[in-house]
């Protein structure tokens, strides 16, 4: 008997806006087919200072709007559930997310104010890995190979595990990539490194961020995979900062693990 991280059990697809919907269902609806994954569609009212009439009305409104695209029919054969979430990402919907260990929530970086968005505000206290996806991405992608993130921490080696099982489950490819940033080690060893490039691994000298991007557009990757924790001082592994930065930057889907204790689930 093995284990392996008990990750991939439900996909909570959060939105604030029917266009953020759209968009997350494209991708969410292959994703849970792939997966055999059930799939909660989650509508936040997120509107501080209104009163409880006008609380009323937008949760009113965004139960039509989940009925409207629970009508997609990408959607058809998925087990599925819609709920309204009134309150806000950074407190309601983070406590809906890390109810269950075993879940996956997707969310949509918005083209206009994304500082106001659902994964902006919820990231830093979620216990869950998460998915957030440029609101540019063209509907329905598939996914053909992940591209993911190292570096010399703990979490490093979970999140290889994560993308190793997403990997598996969808029968891609997955490339590991490690950016070698000056002071994360000595400048000796850093100007005495040599680029490698294998079938499924690529290690240079650059920032993690822009290094992830560019090596999974030219592997044809679809997601890029990353941890997310603390960082100190330059020599402290970078995955931390690069997760944020992907977040709000990489025009590909970004898969962030957060560093909380891992959980296992047998497999016979």
């Amino acid at each position: 008997m093995v284990t392996h991280p008990a990750y991939f059990r439900r996909l909570i697809v959060a939105i604030k806006s029917p266009t953020e919907g759209y968009t997350a269902v494209s991708w969410a609806s292959r994703l849970a087919r792939e997966l055999s994954l059930p799939v909660d569609l989650v509508f936040l009212v997120d509107e501080p200072g209104a009163d409880a009439g006008r609380r009323a009305d937008l949760a009113a409104i965004a139960s039509d709007q989940l009925a409207l695209l629970m009508r997609d029919p990408r959607l058809g054969k998925i087990e599925i559930e819609s709920h309204v979430l009134v309150g806000s990402a950074s407190d309601d919907l983070v406590a809906y997310a890390n109810r269950d260990q075993g879940a996956v929530i997707m969310m949509v970086r918005p083209i206009e104010d994304p500082a106001a968005s659902l994964a902006e505000n919820a990231a830093p206290n979620l216990r869950v890995p998460y998915i957030v996806l440029p609101a540019t991405l063209p509907p329905g992608a598939s996914i053909r190979k992940l591209v993911v993130g190292r570096d010399t921490s703990a979490l490093a080696e979970r999140v290889i595990r994560a993308s190793q099982t997403l990997g598996a489950s969808l029968n891609v490819d997955v490339v590991s990539v490690e950016a070698i940033a000056p002071g994360s080690v000595s400048t000796e060893e850093f100007l005495g490194l040599e680029p490698h490039f294998s079938h499924g691994s690529i290690r240079v000298r650059g920032e993690a961020g822009p290094t992830l991007v560019v090596a999974a557009r030219l592997s044809s990757a679809d997601v890029i995979v990353v941890g997310a924790h603390g960082f100190g001082g330059a020599r402290q592994p970078a995955l931390g900062r690069t997760a944020e930065w992907l977040v709000r930057n990489a025009d590909l889907p970004v898969m962030v693990v957060p560093e909380v204790p891992e959980m296992t689930e047998p497999v016979n």
